[in-house]
């Protein structure tokens, strides 16, 4: 019996860690797989915040008094170790392939919450983050949450207006003003979906969320948000 192709190809070229390119790992090395911190699976049903483990699945006592404009979110990293990496380089183009293997590594945890008829809307790259990268970085995450899904990406269901400061530069109620307004439905409408997911790489605030969940609620559809990573102490 020959040897198959894939065998061949792998001794040719031998796979290497997506993030810190060790040899003979396919995905995530065992070094990189030690410094990968899942957010907690029964978070807060409706922010995805954590909270204490013996309290019921639902929403939190802060989603009770003020709800957020979505439904469901779901978060899948703490931000930090591996996941900070793979967000920080798939923001300036390197690497996609780390976050398509932490997406991958999710990948249960994503199909209980998408369904194959939900709408996946990636939140628009600010204008000068793409003039100097040259990527959309959130629409990669989508496609590899559809690729784990068969839900569909509508990469321009959404759209960012003017030209706002970076966020990262400014404090908490500063963020809250410069994104005032910041989005609107794109040029492209959401037909036939049973749900719309936000997609986004990191959310610390959520500011950015709620400003595009609210541009999205014309659509008329219930509307979640699924980010890779979530900052904050997940304990």
């Amino acid at each position: 019996m020959g040897v198959p192709a894939t065998r061949w190809l792998d001794l040719l070229l031998p796979p290497r860690c997506a993030l810190c390119g060790a040899a003979g790992a396919a995905g995530l090395c065992a070094a990189c797989l030690a410094r990968v911190f899942p957010w907690p699976a029964d978070a807060c049903l409706r922010c995805g915040r954590a909270i204490a483990r013996w309290l019921a699945p639902g929403p939190c006592a802060g989603c009770l008094r003020r709800p957020p404009p979505w439904a469901r979110a779901v978060h899948l990293y703490a931000y930090r170790g591996v996941a900070r990496e793979a967000v920080l380089a798939l923001k300036l183009g390197a690497r996609p392939e780390a976050a398509r293997a932490l997406v991958a590594l999710a990948a249960g945890r994503i199909r209980e919450a998408v369904a194959p008829g939900d709408a996946l809307v990636p939140v628009p790259s600010p204008w000068w983050r793409f003039a100097r990268y040259g990527v959309h970085h959130t629409g990669m995450l989508a496609r590899a949450v559809a690729a784990h899904t068969g839900a569909r990406v509508h990469l321009f269901a959404l759209r960012r207006r003017g030209r706002a400061p970076r966020q990262s530069a400014l404090a908490r109620g500063a963020r809250r003003r410069n994104l005032a307004g910041a989005f609107a439905p794109g040029l492209r409408a959401v037909r036939g979906a049973r749900m719309v997911w936000l997609v986004d790489d990191v959310t610390t605030t959520g500011t950015t969320l709620r400003r595009a969940a609210r541009a999205l609620a014309p659509l008329g559809l219930p509307v979640g948000v699924l980010t890779l990573a979530r900052a904050g102490d997940p304990a």
